[in-house]
């Protein structure tokens, strides 16, 4: 990926196979910020923990994670998170106050042909 990337930008692209709620964000330098984390129980990905609740997860998972990534972004950065509607309004608004953008694309589903997600934006 990153010499494919190499190819398309002389942006230094660094790539970190860590488990995101450990990783220590603020020995980097990041003013951009796209992460599109899993929907409560319905993506599974290799490790995940087995939550209990959307609680739980928004207590162990998403709160933890947005804030410290955002905290680490540097200033006049920008935070964009893929999330689905619930996660924006249970933990985001909460946690950062309404997004300053909302970017809505389609993205393909077999099974949904209305399918819409939002790309929820904000500017530190």
């Amino acid at each position: 990926m990153i010499s494919f990337l190499k190819k398309k930008s002389n942006t230094t692209v660094d790539m970190y196979f860590e488990n995101a709620l450990n990783f220590d964000y603020s020995k980097i330098n990041y003013d951009f910020l796209f992460t599109s984390p899993p929907y409560y129980f319905l993506e599974k990905y290799q490790n995940n923990i087995n939550y209990s609740s959307k609680k739980e997860m928004n207590e162990k998972f998403y709160i933890p994670l947005f804030t410290k990534t955002y905290q680490s972004l540097s200033t006049n950065g920008t935070f964009v998170i893929n999330v689905c509607r619930e996660i924006y309004e249970k933990v985001l608004i909460p946690l950062f106050g309404n997004a300053h953008e909302i970017i809505p694309y389609k993205k393909l589903k077999k099974r949904q042909s209305n399918y819409l997600e939002m790309a929820y934006i904000w500017k530190k």
